[in-house]
């Protein structure tokens, strides 16, 4: 098994066990000297949004806590469906996959209530990026704004992805 490989399967451990342990990673190890930060699966996000974000940098020691507190960070921005860490050499590199784009919003079957006061409604908007619990809020608030005008069948909103 070539060293790339171990040093994968080694952060890769590190992260399930951080996330089992509820928090509690152990002691503080050096991991190793990062040499460079790639960050693989960008297309939306810019580089220097992630980068802007996290702790390690190029030159210093990455520690389990770190790494652990990186891909939280990168979490955090909500663009990412998921993130993933390992090391290449003495690369530190990030695998993202991005969350998806509003390409347009689309409201079907409404003839109730104007498509302007249902936009102004609803905090998702074309070409941001796909957020579940903001969906789910834009629901509950189009769903009573037709409780309010006593209508029991709301219109069909449609996210066409990009």
């Amino acid at each position: 098994m070539s060293n790339s490989w171990k040093s994968f399967i080694n952060i890769f451990c590190i992260i399930l066990f951080s996330f089992a342990a509820a928090g509690e990673i152990g002691p503080e190890k050096s991991l190793f000297k990062i040499k460079d930060i790639v960050i693989d699966g960008l297309k939306k996000v810019e580089r220097e949004a992630v980068l802007e974000k996290i702790s390690a940098r190029k030159g210093m020691t990455l520690t389990n806590y770190i790494l652990k507190r990186d891909i939280q960070k990168i979490y955090r921005l909500k663009y990412f469906e998921s993130v993933e860490a390992h090391r290449q050499g003495n690369n530190l590199v990030f695998k993202v996959v991005e969350k998806p784009i509003i390409a347009k919003i689309v409201f079907q079957g409404n003839d109730e209530i104007d498509r302007d006061d249902l936009t102004s409604q609803i905090k998702s908007r074309e070409y941001a990026i796909l957020d579940v619990n903001t969906i789910k809020s834009d629901v509950k608030s189009i769903l009573k704004q037709y409780e309010e005008r006593g209508s029991t069948w709301p219109l069909l909103i449609t996210l066409l992805k990009k």
